[in-house]
Formats: structure tokens, C-alpha cells, sequence
């Protein structure tokens, strides 16, 4: 087999899941990146000593960041769990106890942790080949901003693990 690959592809453990599609699913479902969650919570008031309402409206923009990291999580019938993945822009192989055949149509939900931008992704995706417990999958019907989402996590898991070995 003398295959190219267009993308580059890196070993990572992300929070991972799949759900099936019916054939019919897949005009219902598309490939999409998670909103975030909006703040709930009222600015903290207008206090009279400048360093206290300096440091309230700190610790209030730190907590809307950390909530901007944590993704609204829209269920596609399946929790997530820390998975082992092969991941590029162009597809993802785990290991699965599910198992699927060529051309099945997969909805897969994963978590790429990037550090200024952490991002949940749905992304439509072909079975392209099967073993005994992996599954390949190709990515299909998505937005090059989405490819591009997952490209920058490639990149950056790549760069850790360079970084982790020059240590």
C-alpha cells in the first residue's frame, strides 16, 4: 500500500466519543466547533477602595477565562472519556470495542485542549478501514476553519512532545 497522507498526524489522549449515524442522520448533523459558555454572573460592583476593585475585576476576568475554557458539551448519545487517538486534520484512529465497517458514518465529538483556545469539536466522519479493536476514520463534510482548528492541535501536541524529549 503506497498511500500519501496530506496531513500530519500525532499520538495524543483527548476526551473522545462516536455515535453512529444513520444514513438519513447525516443532512440532520454536521461538522462544527462548540460554543462557549457564556458568563451567568452579574460584573462585581463598583467598589470605593481602588485596590480591592482593581483586584475583584481580576479575579473576575481570570473566571470568565476559565469558564471560556470549559465547552458547553452537546450530547451525541455517548460521554465522552480520555481516549488514546492517532489525530490529524484529515482524520482520527482509536481503538474502539464498537465495531464498525468501511463506509459506516460516524459523528465524533472531541476535545482539542489547546492552551489560548480550547476548543470542542463534532466532526462527520467515514470508516475508512477496521482491525480488530482500531478504527480509522476519514473526516468529511467540514469547514476548513475546522480542519484548520484541528491542524493548530496537531501542531502544538507536536511541539510538546519535542519539547518533552529535549528535556
Amino acid at each position: 500500500m503506497n498511500e500519501k497522507r496530506n496531513y500530519s498526524r500525532v499520538d495524543a489522549k483527548i476526551a473522545f466519543g462516536t455515535r453512529q449515524l444513520d444514513p438519513g442522520g447525516i443532512s440532520q448533523s454536521g461538522s462544527r466547533i462548540e460554543g462557549r459558555r457564556e458568563s451567568c454572573f452579574p460584573d462585581p460592583p463598583t467598589i470605593s477602595d481602588p485596590a480591592l476593585n482593581e483586584w475583584l475585576t481580576l479575579l473576575n476576568a481570570k473566571l470568565d477565562a476559565l469558564l471560556g475554557q470549559w465547552p458547553k458539551r452537546e450530547s451525541i448519545g455517548k460521554e465522552m472519556i480520555i481516549t488514546p487517538v492517532n489525530l490529524g486534520a484529515g482524520g482520527v484512529a482509536f481503538n474502539s470495542d464498537k465495531k464498525y465497517s468501511p463506509g459506516d458514518i460516524l459523528e465524533i465529538q472531541m476535545e482539542l485542549p489547546l492552551p489560548n483556545d480550547p476548543v470542542t469539536v463534532i466532526v462527520l466522519s467515514e470508516v475508512i478501514w477496521t482491525g480488530m479493536s482500531k478504527v480509522a476514520v476519514q473526516f468529511i463534510e467540514m469547514t476548513e476553519y475546522l480542519r484548520e482548528k484541528i491542524a493548530e492541535y496537531v501542531l502544538y501536541r507536536e511541539r510538546e512532545i519535542l519539547m518533552a524529549e529535549n528535556l
